[in-house]
């Protein structure tokens, strides 16, 4: 048998004593880890793996941070730094720079600009579990509409993991909040340990999906009527109305639409 030139590993398996496997494979001179930089949430594990080559042994340089077994599964244990070393079989030592992170969901506020206009959005920027394993949850509601929004219906959260896999499923029929026209609040709930589909230990945070969706967002009760007492008050005649839960549109005459602006502006007092 001819073999080109190069470093081999001899790998022999057997199951009685008259059976034998005997493998022989390549290592390839570009072995690589398939992690050379690894951010890893505390608590949950990760596969190291010699692409090209075979594992001999593993350390940790800072075993409080991670703990890593010979064939390369590295366990997060607190935050911080370490360095994982692999020693391949071929005796070349290659490394991982392991950062371990709090499990805790992070991410950017939303703001007004970010929000379409004369529509209302949530998104979650923080989450952390409770010593209880209850989910503390705070979001943003931005109200880039008129009309102060004063509930959320069919409020629903849900949590998926990298895969989609829902996590966390939690809902009810409103959320009472209030936040004025054009502007934003930061809101905070508290789902129950009973919403999660599996132990809030094995929960990723960092790494996991968050929405907030709602049915409508109901603004203050009123606004409506408001809106056309004034129009019948100045005498203009309202031939169809079309309403939303952040929304009021209403058909009127071409030459009566200068002189509707003027009411309504007066009417709310709004601004020039």
């Amino acid at each position: 048998m001819h073999l080109p030139a190069g470093d081999y590993i001899l790998e022999m398996n057997f199951e009685t004593e008259v059976n034998y496997d005997l493998t022989v494979s390549r290592i390839s001179e570009n072995t690589k880890l398939n992690y050379s930089k690894l951010d890893l949430t505390k608590g949950f594990n990760k596969q190291l793996k010699a692409e090209g080559g075979t594992i001999k042994s593993c350390s940790s340089s800072n075993k409080k941070v991670a703990t890593v077994n010979n064939s390369g599964k590295i366990s997060a244990k607190n935050i911080g730094k370490t360095i994982i070393t692999v020693k391949l079989s071929n005796n070349k030592k290659m490394s991982c720079v392991v950062s371990v992170k709090p499990n805790k969901h992070q991410a950017k506020k939303i703001t007004i600009k970010d929000v379409v206009y004369n529509t209302s959005k949530m998104k979650a920027y923080a989450a952390s579990f409770d010593a209880k394993g209850n989910l503390h949850l705070k979001f943003k509601l931005v109200n880039n509409s008129y009309g102060k929004i004063t509930n959320v219906s069919k409020f629903k959260v849900s949590v998926k993991d990298s895969s989609n896999k829902s996590l966390v499923s939690y809902s009810k029929n409103n959320f009472k909040t209030n936040v004025a026209s054009y502007s934003d609040k930061d809101c905070t709930i508290i789902i129950p340990k009973s919403a999660l589909k599996k132990s809030y230990k094995k929960i990723d945070l960092r790494t996991a999906k968050i929405s907030i969706i709602g049915a409508g967002m109901t603004s203050n009760p009123g606004v409506a009527a408001k809106m056309f007492e004034a129009l019948s008050g100045a005498n203009i005649n309202i031939k169809m109305i079309a309403t939303s839960e952040i929304r009021i549109t209403v058909l009127i005459d071409e030459e009566d639409a200068s002189r509707a602006m003027r009411v309504v502006h007066d009417a709310f007092s709004l601004a020039d």
